[in-house]
């Protein structure tokens, strides 16, 4: 019950500090690097190519991306504050005020979605253990084409990658109030311990959008090695860290060659891998 108020009291003092969602705001800033879509715009355009039948977000909070799901939908967050039309698109939203950890321990996703979850999005804790856990539980509900969304893995310098923000310490000022933490280490996480998945990395302001296939809802390696992997990725970001991991982890035009309409093209062709390109 401690852990549960301090993470609601973690989540509430970080999203003070967030920005207002304001996509006018410091554009120029956040296009240095990342040019394509507006991730919001992207989820969009993806539920619109996609059409999912089941729809699971972890870390919802004002409900800005959940209001773009227009099937059923499940939405995990300790600290909701849903503005707007958040539920207005969809007949069925099943919304659970606790963190996923909670969720994952006491509720069975079969019994809302027997079929499977189409769709998921983690943009929950932004520590990347916290993250790997969303995604081993959510991969154990996905169907076999299903996809996972995740946010946050591509930050625009070492400052907003740390695991504490740090706003006030920050050197570059234009993106003092912008923190991934430490999800960037899924992507390589996930190429050494789950090859076979297929990982698109897209260039989404203002932190980029990466969408996994290839899920195995039997597969037990990120569960089996879990110790391991925390242990072993317990380095930080430093500038040089980061320039080789954006030549390991491209992105990819999220308005062109990899927009929504396309991906999900070549995720239906029956011949053609979707594998995306690599470096």
């Amino acid at each position: 019950m401690k852990f549960g108020r301090k993470l609601r009291r973690f989540f509430r003092r970080t999203r003070r500090i967030w920005p207002s969602p304001d996509r006018k705001q410091a554009a120029a800033e956040r296009e240095v690097i990342h040019r394509g879509l507006d991730y919001i715009e992207y989820l969009d355009r993806l539920h619109l190519a996609l059409n999912p039948a089941s729809y699971v977000e972890i870390g919802v909070y004002v409900g800005e991306s959940l209001a773009k799901a227009r099937c059923a939908a499940v939405a995990i967050d300790p600290d909701i504050k849903l503005r707007g039309e958040t539920l207005a698109a969809r007949s069925e939203t099943h919304i659970f005020q606790m963190t996923s950890d909670h969720f994952f321990e006491g509720q069975d996703l079969r019994r809302i979605f027997p079929a499977g979850v189409d769709l998921a999005f983690i943009d929950g804790m932004h520590l990347f253990e916290y993250a790997l856990r969303d995604f081993i539980n959510l991969e154990r509900f996905a169907r076999p084409q299903g996809l996972i969304a995740i946010h946050d893995c591509c930050p625009l310098n070492a400052e907003m990658a740390l695991r504490e923000w740090n706003a006030e310490a920050r050197v570059v000022r234009e993106w003092a109030n912008w923190w991934t933490g430490d999800i960037w280490k899924l992507l390589p996480i996930l190429r050494q311990y789950r090859p076979e998945l297929e990982i698109f990395v897209l260039d989404t302001p203002p932190s980029g959008l990466v969408l996994v296939n290839g899920l195995d809802p039997a597969s037990t390696v990120l569960s089996d090695r879990y110790a391991e992997i925390v242990t072993a990725f317990s380095m930080d970001l430093d500038e040089g860290r980061l320039l080789r991991f954006r030549q390991e982890f491209p992105t990819l035009d999220s308005r062109g060659a990899f927009s929504p309409e396309a991906l999900c093209r070549r995720l239906r062709a029956p011949e053609s891998p979707a594998r995306p390109p690599t470096a």
